[in-house]
């Protein structure tokens, strides 16, 4: 039995750090790449608050306004209705880089998921054994 849930903890924490490490070269990939062309269009009042603008600008949280754009490339509807309403316009992105912005969306839904059973395991693990 130990045996087992040591093996289940072990492969879905390798499974966990996979994703992540791919989830972040994707999101420093499109860090890169998507604000530059998607600044001008959409870095601005209606779709970002004031505060947002003065520190979106910025790392550490520059990274954010990349996480919005990889979003909104990813999932379009749900975006809009959250942070991008009213905007329909093409955006200047490619077929890959939407794809990149969907594996990105995916890869952290999945470490989510993945997460949620590799915590319980191990408070189990911590507070059974």
């Amino acid at each position: 039995m130990i045996d087992t849930v040591i093996s289940i903890f072990f492969g879905l924490m390798t499974a966990c750090v996979v994703l992540s490490l791919m989830y972040f070269l994707c999101w420093a990939v499109l860090h890169w790449y998507l604000p530059p062309r998607l600044d001008a269009i959409l870095f601005k009042e209606p779709y970002f608050q004031q505060s947002e603008l003065m520190n979106y600008r910025f790392f550490p949280f520059s990274i954010l306004r990349s996480l919005n754009y990889s979003f909104l490339l990813a999932v379009p509807t749900i975006a809009k209705k959250k942070r991008f309403t009213g905007f329909n316009d093409q955006l200047p992105v490619n077929a890959a880089t939407v794809l990149l912005c969907k594996i990105h969306v995916i890869a952290g839904v999945m470490v989510l998921i993945a997460g949620i059973p590799l915590l319980a395991i191990g408070l189990w693990g911590l507070f059974a054994l």
